[in-house]
């Protein structure tokens, strides 16, 4: 079938589903536009072109695929249909042979497949987790929590702090012993990655609060509030850090374990079955001799 046939065969399907109410705006109790022909199920190319405020002849002609829809229209036809997310990615292929933008779920808690969980737990010698738009962490594995201050004689079975922004930004651990060179390589960089994703996404309740702490902390609030912060992104940049992941090196205090100087970088992906959430690889320098690699 041709990128043609197959938008036809979803876009009538998905009328074919639905009925004339579901096109309904919130609190309306009125059809919309008559009906044509003799369908006893499903809605109208008309029905939809005017619940999408479009005219029936535009609709008509998308449906055909004698037009070249914009992003904006095509978002509008896969909420009105109620298309899941594997529809609409059918439907940005179809039509404009490209993936849909990504949409983040603000939402505190993200839907997370159980496989997800499950692949993180059994994936070892790389420290690997899942975050959410408000850096929570949703899942990570072992060699992730192994990369924090290990306290002496104290077994590492549980993060120190279940939000990374926080840990970086607001721990006491993290400035003083963990993250090397914090206000000028962590602190800077981070807070302005903080300061991006508050003004992004507003209506997440967790962001909000971390913009609350960061801007009232004695600390990072300077830091937080300054003019001429690097905008440039904190993937894959090489960050000076203590590695806790081996029993070399020295102590950075009387209370941690022994620890090594290194570089890592921070590498993000988004991931396409759980919406709002990232993959995060934590990558040490290939010179430091860690356990599992």
């Amino acid at each position: 079938m041709t990128s043609r046939q197959c938008l036809r065969q979803l876009l009538a399907e998905k009328r074919d589903a639905l009925a004339p109410e579901d096109l309904l705006p919130p609190g309306s109790c009125q059809p919309v536009g008559p009906r044509r022909g003799r369908r006893q199920h499903g809605v109208s190319q008309r029905q939809v072109a005017e619940a999408i405020k479009v005219s029936e002849r535009t609709y008509g002609d998308f449906e055909r695929g004698l037009t070249v829809p914009t992003v904006e229209f095509l978002e509008k036809v896969a909420v009105k249909l109620r298309m899941n997310d594997g529809e609409r990615f059918a439907l940005f292929a179809y039509a404009l042979r490209r993936d849909p933008p990504i949409r983040h779920d603000t939402s505190s808690s993200p839907l997370l497949s159980e496989a997800w969980i499950r692949a993180l737990a059994n994936t070892s010698g790389q420290p690997i987790y899942i975050g959410d738009i408000a850096w929570n962490i949703l899942a990570c594995n072992s060699d992730f929590k192994s990369i924090f201050p290990r306290v002496i004689g104290r077994p590492q079975h549980r993060l120190p702090e279940s939000n990374l922004m926080r840990w970086i930004l607001l721990s006491t651990a993290a400035r003083e012993h963990h993250l090397v060179d914090w206000e000028r390589s962590w602190a800077r960089p981070f807070a302005a990655k903080l300061r991006m994703s508050v003004a992004a996404y507003p209506e997440s309740q967790d962001l909000r609060a971390l913009d609350r702490a960061a801007s009232s902390d004695p600390i990072v609030g300077a830091i937080y509030r300054e003019r001429g912060l690097p905008y440039g992104g904190v993937d894959a940049g090489a960050l000076p850090i203590r590695s806790y992941r081996s029993a070399r090196g020295n102590r950075c205090c009387n209370r941690h374990d022994r620890s090594e100087l290194t570089t890592a970088a921070l590498c993000t992906a988004q991931l396409a079955g759980a919406r709002g959430t990232h993959l995060g690889f934590i990558v040490f320098d290939e010179g430091e001799n860690t356990s599992g690699t």
